[in-house]
């Protein structure tokens, strides 16, 4: 009984057309700074898995303006340089050192990256 009473009022409310109150949410904007769109324009759609994962477990310590122990993977130029010692200290487990680690499937999308040329 009572779910039918709430079941009834719900459906009053829309037919009221309570929803035709709610004010649209306004999509963000872009970002559009000069180093994002740098670093985005240095990806080609191809990469964009091997760019997630860098950017999800590697570029908060190594990009350009920070880049640990003198490695950066922030650009694909970047990548491409470093590409064998990362993959190498993260196949072994030692990158990152802290934190989220890639899953075993990440590890081996980013390993056959690296072993069929860094394709772009």
């Amino acid at each position: 009984m009572k779910t039918t009473a709430f079941l009834m009022c719900i459906g009053a409310l829309f037919a009221m057309g309570c929803g035709d109150k709610i004010d649209p949410v306004e999509p963000l904007e872009p970002r559009d700074t000069a180093a994002d769109a740098g670093v985005e324009a240095a990806y080609s759609t191809t990469i964009l898995p091997i760019k997630s994962i860098l950017d999800m477990y590697c570029v908060s310590c190594h990009s350009t303006r920070g880049a640990t122990a003198g490695v950066a993977l922030d650009t694909y130029e970047n990548a491409v340089s470093n590409a064998e010692r990362a993959n190498k200290l993260m196949q072994s487990g030692q990158m990152p050192p802290s934190g989220p680690a890639p899953s075993a499937d990440e590890k081996r999308l980013f390993e056959r990256w690296v072993e069929t040329g860094l394709a772009e």
